[in-house]
């Protein structure tokens, strides 16, 4: 389990919470939650790195070539009453979102167990 001082991994509680704990722990950069639970990221590994840089220049590459797009990585953002932090992430205008449109979900986790992964992906999904 990871812990932060006001954090804890597995913790329930409110956007509003969350925030406020988080507020108070500048030197923490890897926190997030989804449905209710806190999700504190674990030191990353150089494969990790690797990753994350491939896919934030893919997702940047296609953002740049589509309109109505952007893309970003390592940002609090506040949706559905939730607080991911994700790596990178693709923002499409809903306007240029066909009704049935493909839907893509990428997460680097690489410290966690295949079960709190797929925990982790179910919430995002």
């Amino acid at each position: 389990m990871v812990t932060a001082p006001g954090l804890v991994t597995g913790e329930r509680m409110s956007v509003d919470e969350f925030l406020r704990r988080w507020e108070e722990l500048p030197y923490l950069k890897n926190a997030g939650l989804i449905d209710g639970i806190v999700h504190v990221g674990l030191p990353v590994s150089r494969e990790h790195g690797s990753l994350d840089t491939l896919l934030t220049w893919w997702l940047a590459h296609y953002a740049y070539a589509t309109p109505e797009c952007s893309a970003g990585n390592n940002s609090t953002w506040l949706m559905l009453g939730n607080a991911p932090q994700p790596d990178a992430y693709l923002r499409i205008s809903p306007s240029h979102v066909p009704p049935d449109g493909p839907k893509m979900l990428a997460a680097l986790n690489a410290g966690l167990s295949s079960q709190d992964h797929q925990r982790f992906v179910e919430r995002l999904a």
